[in-house]
């Protein structure tokens, strides 16, 4: 046994660095949660300016705002309404 607790202080900061590590990823790809979750038709985009310029704070800063935006669908297929119009 160690007599001076030198281990349990070293098993608890292993644990409090395992935790700061996982809340350092879950912020630094917060972006990429955000466009996933909201479905924005740009999160491949998003996803790659978050990955490539995510370390600065500014790219950081970009993907979140972009991730963040409203954005409108367009359909594809011209609803009832638009094809009896034309």
């Amino acid at each position: 046994m160690d007599p001076s607790g030198l281990g349990a202080i070293a098993a608890w900061s292993g644990a409090a660095l395992s935790i700061l590590i996982v809340i350092g990823l879950i912020v630094g790809l917060l972006p990429i949660i955000v466009a996933v979750r909201r479905r924005h038709p740009n999160v491949i985009a998003i996803t790659v300016l978050t990955l490539v310029l995510g370390w600065t704070l500014l790219g950081w800063a970009l993907a979140l705002i972009w991730a963040c935006t409203d954005y409108k669908y367009e359909a594809l297929i011209p609803t009832k309404r638009e094809s009896r119009d034309s």
